[in-house]
This record gives C-alpha cells, sequence and structure tokens, in this order.
C-alpha cells in the first residue's frame, strides 16, 4: 500500500492500468486452469441437475411401487415408464455447433474470475485505497475479507439449493406427456447456474450492508429493528424477482436466509456497537450536564441581577 501522497491524473491512470492488468492476469491464467479441466469443471456443475432428474424419477415410480405386492408386480404407464427413462439418463441439448466450445469458454472465464477474486479484489482495494483516509482504510481491512467470505458462503449454499430449485421446475413438466422435464440446453442450464450463485452471493451481503447502515449512523440500529416487518416484505419481493425460478421454493430458498442474515446483521451491529453506543450516550450525557449547569449559572446570574436592580441600597456587594 502506498503512503499518503499527492497524485495527478496521470498518475492515478498509470496506477489503474497497472491493477488492471494485474487483476486481468490472474482472471485470464486461472481461467486457462480450469480449461484443462473443463470436462470435470462441467460434471462438477451438473451435479444438481443429475441429482434432481434421479429424485423426481423416485418420485414418479412411488405412487406405483407402494401398491404393488409380490404377486402383483407395479402397473406403471408407458408415458411415465419414458419419463423416468428420460430422468434416469438426463441429457442436455447442446443446441448449435459453436455453443458447446462457447458454453466452455464462458464457464471457465467466470471459474476464473470466481478463483482470482481475492487477487482482483485486493488490486481494486490497492487502487481506491490510496485516496481514502487511514480511519477508512481500517473500516475495509475489517469487512473487505468478511465480505468475500460471505460471496462464498453464498455460492456454496446456491450449488445446494439447486437441486431443489430444479426439482420443483421440473416437476411441472411431468404432468404433460409431450414435454421432456429433463431436456435443458446447455446454455440456459448454464446461465441458470451462474444467475442464482450470483444472486446468493449478492444475498449473503446483507448482514454488512446491516453493520454498515448502523456503523454510519445513516439508519440507527432502533430503525433497522422496528422496521423489521417492512425490511422482510421488501426481501420476499427482491427473492421473488432476483431468483431465476418463478416457483415458491426457489423464492422461498433465498428470502429465509435473506431474513436470518438481516437477523444476523442485527445481532453484529449491537455487538460491535454497543461500546460506541455506551461512549456516545456518555458523550451526551455530558454534554447535557454541561448544559444544564451553564442553564443554571446564568439563571443565578439573572437572578442576581434581579436583585441588584430592585434593592434601594443598589449593589448589596458593594458593602462588602
Amino acid at each position: 500500500m502506498r503512503p499518503d501522497v499527492e497524485m495527478s491524473l496521470g498518475e492515478h491512470l498509470a496506477e489503474l492500468r497497472t491493477h488492471l492488468i494485474r487483476a486481468l492476469a490472474a482472471v485470464f491464467i486461472c481461467a486457462i486452469a480450469c480449461g484443462v479441466f473443463y470436462a470435470e469443471l462441467f460434471n462438477f456443475i451438473a451435479g444438481p441437475y443429475e441429482i434432481a432428474c434421479k429424485r423426481l424419477a423416485d418420485r414418479l415410480q412411488a405412487p406405483y411401487l407402494a401398491e404393488a405386492t409380490p404377486e402383483n408386480p407395479p402397473q406403471i404407464p408407458e408415458d411415465v415408464q419414458r419419463q423416468v427413462h428420460r430422468l434416469r439418463n438426463p441429457q442436455m441439448l447442446p443446441g448449435g455447433p459453436t455453443t458447446l466450445i462457447t458454453t466452455v469458454i464462458l464457464m471457465c472465464m467466470a471459474c476464473g474470475v470466481l478463483i482470482a477474486s481475492p487477487w482482483v479484489f485486493y488490486q481494486i482495494w490497492a487502487f481506491v485505497g490510496v485516496g481514502l483516509h487511514e480511519h477508512e482504510r481500517r473500516f475495509v481491512y475489517i469487512y473487505g475479507p468478511f465480505s468475500f467470505m460471505l460471496f462464498l458462503a453464498g455460492a456454496a449454499f446456491a450449488y445446494f439449493t439447486l437441486m431443489l430449485m430444479l426439482q420443483a421446475l421440473m416437476s411441472i413438466g411431468t404432468t404433460i406427456r409431450v414435454v421432456d422435464p429433463s431436456q435443458y440446453t446447455l446454455t440456459d442450464y448454464i446461465r441458470f447456474v451462474a444467475w442464482t450463485t450470483l444472486a446468493f452471493g449478492l444475498a449473503f451481503q446483507t448482514p454488512l450492508i446491516v453493520m454498515f447502515l448502523e456503523r454510519t449512523g445513516i439508519v440507527p440500529l432502533a430503525a433497522l429493528v422496528k422496521q423489521q416487518r417492512m425490511v422482510i416484505l421488501v426481501m420476499c419481493i427482491v427473492a421473488a424477482v432476483f431468483t431465476p425460478g418463478t416457483d415458491p421454493i426457489s423464492m422461498a430458498s433465498m428470502a429465509v436466509p435473506l431474513v436470518l442474515l438481516y437477523q444476523l446483521g442485527l445481532f453484529l451491529a449491537w455487538i460491535t456497537g454497543r461500546k460506541r453506543r455506551k461512549q456516545q450516550a456518555a458523550d451526551r450525557a455530558a454534554d447535557e450536564a454541561a448544559d444544564r449547569a451553564a442553564d443554571e449559572a446564568a439563571d443565578r446570574a439573572a437572578d442576581k441581577s434581579a436583585d441588584a436592580d430592585i434593592s434601594p441600597y443598589g449593589d448589596p456587594d458593594a458593602f462588602d
């Protein structure tokens, strides 16, 4: 980190170019490393899709298997058998001739950004931090790594939630005979995973937002606690808008963590700001005591002046 110095516009642009080149180089190297293992990477991303398909197949078969006995084997209709077979052997449609290679490149670039994000965030901070004061830098030192960890936690939570979301979305297609619920195009699935991961990663920043609002005094902690009902309503609306799926499970999978993270943010804001609020209360009490003392002194002086004015002998202190 450079010390606090005055920099010209040209020096700022040169500094920006340096950090930008370093960040892009890290992303490019990580993307190439992901490209070497692109098959394993895609199989990992497609894991929730395969699990959702197999669980949906088990759910389709369950009513017929429950009625079966050793004497009466299960009588599964042909359309259900076809759907079960497709679900147990899920296949994605590649689309056009260049769709596969384009999707692999985009997938590797996205994973490269995710892997290189600590270094990228550091480069952003190294550029921005030059223009910040020392106390502002301390604030970023504390909350910067916490923000990155929350983003990774949101991305991990999204990966394990994808299975439930996909299962709920594909279950709609099982009621239509001519629809194959397991057939997704490669581009649509990667886009769905990317948007879900990004949405959950940003949603997991809620505790930091709450702590920032309380720390800067933009919104007091008492107001954040008092307006919880309105905040929860807004969170449900945000979850309904930003989740890729339109089913209740998709919305609930984001709304419930948002509400819990908001409560966590309130708790952390109360813990971290307790000492500061006590100091502020003590300062206010001291200011109020000083104001009362000044007012009392002014009142005594006014009373003394009034007594001197109404005394027939003038100022009684003059005889002392």
